[in-house]
Protein backbone atom coordinates (compact mmCIF):
# COMPACT_ATOMS: atom_id res chain seq x y z
CA UNK A 1 0.00 0.00 0.00
CA UNK A 2 2.89 2.35 0.68
CA UNK A 3 4.17 2.06 -2.91
CA UNK A 4 0.78 2.98 -4.35
CA UNK A 5 0.58 6.05 -2.13
CA UNK A 6 4.10 7.15 -3.13
CA UNK A 7 3.26 6.66 -6.84
CA UNK A 8 0.09 8.72 -6.46
CA UNK A 9 2.09 11.60 -5.05
CA UNK A 10 5.24 11.30 -7.17
CA UNK A 11 3.50 10.31 -10.45
CA UNK A 12 1.93 13.68 -11.17
CA UNK A 13 5.11 15.48 -10.03
CA UNK A 14 7.27 13.38 -12.36
CA UNK A 15 4.87 13.95 -15.25
CA UNK A 16 4.84 17.69 -14.60
CA UNK A 17 8.64 17.78 -14.76
CA UNK A 18 9.31 15.26 -17.57
CA UNK A 19 6.69 16.31 -20.14
CA UNK A 20 7.93 19.92 -20.51
CA UNK A 21 11.53 18.70 -20.55
CA UNK A 22 10.75 16.21 -23.34
CA UNK A 23 8.89 18.80 -25.39
CA UNK A 24 11.74 21.31 -25.04
CA UNK A 25 14.17 18.70 -26.31
CA UNK A 26 11.97 18.09 -29.39
CA UNK A 27 11.36 21.72 -30.32
CA UNK A 28 12.75 22.85 -33.67
CA UNK A 29 13.77 26.39 -34.16
CA UNK A 30 12.13 28.16 -37.06
CA UNK A 31 13.98 31.05 -38.54
CA UNK A 32 12.07 34.25 -39.03
CA UNK A 33 11.55 35.07 -42.70
CA UNK A 34 13.99 37.55 -44.15
CA UNK A 35 12.48 40.94 -44.87
CA UNK A 36 12.52 41.74 -48.58
CA UNK A 37 13.97 44.97 -49.84
CA UNK A 38 11.95 47.31 -52.04
CA UNK A 39 14.02 46.22 -55.05
CA UNK A 40 13.30 42.53 -54.38
CA UNK A 41 9.57 43.21 -54.00
CA UNK A 42 9.56 45.19 -57.26
CA UNK A 43 11.42 42.38 -59.04
CA UNK A 44 8.89 39.78 -57.83
CA UNK A 45 5.93 42.02 -58.73
CA UNK A 46 7.33 42.68 -62.23
CA UNK A 47 7.84 38.96 -62.85
CA UNK A 48 4.16 38.18 -62.20
CA UNK A 49 1.76 38.17 -65.15
CA UNK A 50 -0.04 41.48 -65.55
CA UNK A 51 -3.31 40.05 -66.78
CA UNK A 52 -5.06 36.82 -66.02
CA UNK A 53 -5.82 34.67 -69.04
CA UNK A 54 -9.11 35.83 -70.50
CA UNK A 55 -11.67 34.09 -72.63
CA UNK A 56 -12.93 30.59 -72.99
CA UNK A 57 -11.09 27.36 -73.56
CA UNK A 58 -11.81 23.77 -74.53
CA UNK A 59 -10.52 20.21 -74.28
CA UNK A 60 -11.34 17.38 -76.69
CA UNK A 61 -9.91 13.89 -76.45
CA UNK A 62 -10.92 10.38 -77.51
CA UNK A 63 -12.00 8.14 -74.65
CA UNK A 64 -9.66 5.13 -74.47
CA UNK A 65 -12.19 2.68 -73.07
CA UNK A 66 -14.94 3.60 -75.54
CA UNK A 67 -13.99 3.67 -79.19
CA UNK A 68 -15.75 6.36 -81.23
CA UNK A 69 -16.52 8.47 -78.13
CA UNK A 70 -14.91 11.75 -77.16
CA UNK A 71 -14.61 13.75 -73.98
CA UNK A 72 -15.47 17.41 -74.60
CA UNK A 73 -15.00 20.18 -72.05
CA UNK A 74 -15.84 23.84 -72.70
CA UNK A 75 -15.12 26.73 -70.32
CA UNK A 76 -15.98 30.42 -70.45
CA UNK A 77 -14.17 33.58 -69.34
CA UNK A 78 -15.62 33.24 -65.82
CA UNK A 79 -14.11 29.74 -65.44
CA UNK A 80 -17.48 28.02 -65.60
CA UNK A 81 -17.08 24.67 -67.29
CA UNK A 82 -19.27 22.03 -68.83
CA UNK A 83 -18.11 18.58 -69.85
CA UNK A 84 -19.75 15.60 -71.50
CA UNK A 85 -18.91 12.75 -73.80
CA UNK A 86 -20.04 12.66 -77.41
CA UNK A 87 -20.05 10.07 -80.17
CA UNK A 88 -18.03 10.34 -83.35
CA UNK A 89 -21.20 11.10 -85.33
CA UNK A 90 -22.03 13.96 -82.92
CA UNK A 91 -18.51 15.35 -83.34
CA UNK A 92 -18.95 15.23 -87.12
CA UNK A 93 -22.20 17.18 -86.78
CA UNK A 94 -20.45 19.75 -84.56
CA UNK A 95 -17.76 20.13 -87.22
CA UNK A 96 -20.32 20.56 -90.01
CA UNK A 97 -22.25 23.20 -88.00
CA UNK A 98 -19.02 25.12 -87.33
CA UNK A 99 -17.94 24.96 -90.97
CA UNK A 100 -21.28 26.36 -92.14
CA UNK A 101 -21.09 29.13 -89.52
CA UNK A 102 -17.55 30.00 -90.68
CA UNK A 103 -18.64 30.14 -94.33
CA UNK A 104 -21.45 32.51 -93.39
CA UNK A 105 -19.24 34.63 -91.11
CA UNK A 106 -16.72 35.16 -93.93
CA UNK A 107 -19.33 36.75 -96.23
CA UNK A 108 -21.14 40.09 -96.06
CA UNK A 109 -24.51 38.32 -96.30
CA UNK A 110 -26.85 39.37 -93.51
CA UNK A 111 -24.34 41.83 -92.04
CA UNK A 112 -25.70 44.33 -89.58
CA UNK A 113 -24.29 47.68 -88.56
CA UNK A 114 -22.17 48.49 -85.53
CA UNK A 115 -25.24 49.98 -83.87
CA UNK A 116 -27.62 47.17 -84.88
CA UNK A 117 -25.73 43.89 -85.31
CA UNK A 118 -27.47 40.87 -86.81
CA UNK A 119 -27.25 37.41 -85.26
CA UNK A 120 -27.68 34.15 -87.16
CA UNK A 121 -27.94 30.79 -85.37
CA UNK A 122 -26.50 27.54 -86.70
CA UNK A 123 -27.77 24.30 -85.19
CA UNK A 124 -28.54 20.81 -86.45
CA UNK A 125 -32.19 19.87 -85.86
CA UNK A 126 -31.27 16.32 -84.88
CA UNK A 127 -28.40 17.41 -82.59
CA UNK A 128 -29.35 20.50 -80.56
CA UNK A 129 -26.48 20.04 -78.06
CA UNK A 130 -24.16 22.27 -80.08
CA UNK A 131 -25.12 25.76 -81.27
CA UNK A 132 -23.08 28.44 -83.03
CA UNK A 133 -24.33 32.02 -83.18
CA UNK A 134 -22.66 34.45 -85.59
CA UNK A 135 -23.06 38.13 -84.79
CA UNK A 136 -22.24 40.48 -87.66
CA UNK A 137 -21.58 44.13 -86.89
CA UNK A 138 -19.93 46.28 -89.54
CA UNK A 139 -17.02 44.33 -91.02
CA UNK A 140 -16.67 42.11 -87.95
CA UNK A 141 -18.11 38.66 -87.27
CA UNK A 142 -18.22 37.37 -83.69
CA UNK A 143 -18.79 33.72 -82.76
CA UNK A 144 -20.69 32.42 -79.75
CA UNK A 145 -20.64 28.67 -79.03
CA UNK A 146 -23.29 27.06 -76.85
CA UNK A 147 -22.94 23.54 -75.47
CA UNK A 148 -26.01 21.99 -73.88
CA UNK A 149 -26.19 18.58 -72.22
CA UNK A 150 -27.83 16.85 -69.27
CA UNK A 151 -25.54 18.54 -66.75
CA UNK A 152 -26.16 22.08 -67.95
CA UNK A 153 -25.65 24.69 -70.62
CA UNK A 154 -22.80 27.11 -71.32
CA UNK A 155 -22.32 29.86 -73.90
CA UNK A 156 -18.80 31.01 -74.71
CA UNK A 157 -17.63 34.05 -76.63
CA UNK A 158 -15.40 32.29 -79.18
CA UNK A 159 -13.76 35.36 -80.66
CA UNK A 160 -14.23 37.84 -83.49
CA UNK A 161 -12.80 38.14 -86.97
CA UNK A 162 -12.82 40.81 -89.63
CA UNK A 163 -14.24 39.88 -92.99
CA UNK A 164 -11.03 40.77 -94.79
CA UNK A 165 -10.14 37.38 -96.28
CA UNK A 166 -7.32 36.78 -93.76
CA UNK A 167 -7.22 33.93 -91.26
CA UNK A 168 -7.65 35.10 -87.65
CA UNK A 169 -6.81 32.87 -84.71
CA UNK A 170 -9.73 32.68 -82.31
CA UNK A 171 -11.16 30.12 -79.93
CA UNK A 172 -13.57 29.26 -82.73
CA UNK A 173 -10.79 28.53 -85.23
CA UNK A 174 -8.80 26.50 -82.67
CA UNK A 175 -11.87 24.43 -81.79
CA UNK A 176 -12.71 23.81 -85.45
CA UNK A 177 -9.12 22.72 -86.15
CA UNK A 178 -9.18 20.35 -83.16
CA UNK A 179 -12.54 18.88 -84.15
CA UNK A 180 -11.23 18.19 -87.65
CA UNK A 181 -8.05 16.62 -86.23
CA UNK A 182 -9.79 14.11 -83.95
CA UNK A 183 -11.97 12.70 -86.70
CA UNK A 184 -10.72 9.77 -88.73
CA UNK A 185 -9.72 10.51 -92.30
CA UNK A 186 -11.76 8.61 -94.86
CA UNK A 187 -9.87 5.88 -96.74
CA UNK A 188 -8.61 6.85 -100.17
CA UNK A 189 -10.52 5.28 -103.04
CA UNK A 190 -8.49 3.58 -105.72
CA UNK A 191 -9.41 4.38 -109.30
Amino acid sequence: MGLKRVMRILGPVLLAVLVPAASVAQEKTIEAPKELSKEEIKKIRDSLPRKHPAGGNFFISPIDEQPNRFSFLLSDADNRTLADSFSLSQMQIFTAVMMEAKKFADTNEGAGTKDVPSVTRFVDKKEPAFIVDVEKAGIQSRYYITLACLTGRITVNAGATKRDGKEHETLFSKLLTRLQAVQPTPPKQEQ
